[in-house]
């Protein structure tokens, strides 16, 4: 059997807004269930985004930028981590400039 490793993104709302089965990135407590149940489930790696807006402007190069809400993001971190022992935590966030 060839080995795989599964990796859940379940707080994906902002990039695919149409996707029914994302719960809304606003419930903390929804996104934190799905990350434990997919754990639970077998995923290896969590991948955790957290709560992100939009910018109205769009970049030189076509893209939107999204800014993340850092407090929510902790708190989406504290909801998972001590739940998915088990599972490496990938944080999709990373502090910029202002």
């Amino acid at each position: 059997m060839e080995k795989l490793i599964i990796t859940a993104a379940c707080d994906s709302r902002t990039s695919y807004p149409h996707n029914h089965l994302c719960p809304p990135q606003e419930d903390i407590a929804g996104v934190a269930q799905q990350y434990i149940d997919a754990v639970n489930a077998g995923a290896a790696i969590a991948h955790i985004h957290g709560r992100r807006t939009l910018e109205e402007s769009i970049q030189a190069d076509g893209r939107q930028v999204s800014r993340i809400h850092h407090d929510d993001w902790g708190r989406l971190k504290d909801a998972t981590i001590p739940s998915c022992n088990s599972a490496s935590h990938r944080r999709g966030s990373r502090k910029r400039s202002s």
